[in-house]
């Protein structure tokens, strides 16, 4: 099975989350730290086989990039981000060799996909849509806000109570008012 590892460069450094696409289990046999993927492990890729990951930036702003393959016989692939922006992108990667799976990557900016249509002749011939609870719970940390962090980090429980726990609390309120479903959602990005 096919595992690809994303990678972002900046002037302070790079970094990712780890192996992702349908190999994970064999990844994380191979690698004993978490491997941080939404890709499901245990089957081949669909004919749009993406995942998504982010980066906090100096600033605090986190940026989303998508990577991974798509069916090499599409033309393009259109990706609609948080908020309804939608564009569409041309297909023109490597393919990858023995595989019959072209490399798609892109940086996405401040906003995460939300619906992916692989095109093919002129149509629509794949769509992925990310689960609502993922969409909701990304939406709410956006409108709320990222967790806080402690200036000291000896707080402890003290800290727990005061900061976190409301935190906690209004991130899950705000979930749990999209209508979204945890228990609805697989622990995955697309197919």
């Amino acid at each position: 099975m096919l595992c690809w590892e994303a990678d972002q460069a900046s002037p302070d450094g790079s970094g990712g989350a780890g192996p992702s696409g349908p190999c994970v289990e064999q990844a994380q046999a191979a690698y004993p730290e978490p491997v941080s993927s939404s890709m499901p492990s245990s089957r081949p890729c669909a004919a749009i086989c993406l995942s998504s990951d982010s980066e906090t930036r100096d600033d605090g702003t986190d940026v989303y990039f998508l990577a991974g393959t798509v069916e090499p016989n599409a033309e393009a692939i259109r990706v609609t981000v948080a908020g309804g922006a939608t564009a569409t992108y041309p297909l023109n990667g490597p393919t990858v060799l023995d595989t019959g799976r072209r490399i798609f990557m892109l940086e996405l900016g401040t906003r995460d996909w939300r619906k992916l249509e692989l095109i093919r002749g002129g149509a629509v011939a794949a769509t992925s849509t990310m689960p609502a609870y993922v969409a909701a719970f990304e939406d709410c940390v956006a409108q709320i806000g990222t967790p806080p962090v402690p200036q000291d980090l000896g707080v402890g429980v003290q800290w727990i109570h005061e900061a976190w726990q409301p935190y906690q609390e209004k991130l899950t309120a705000c979930v749990d008012a999209s209508g979204a479903k945890a228990s609805d959602t697989p622990q995955l990005h697309t197919p």
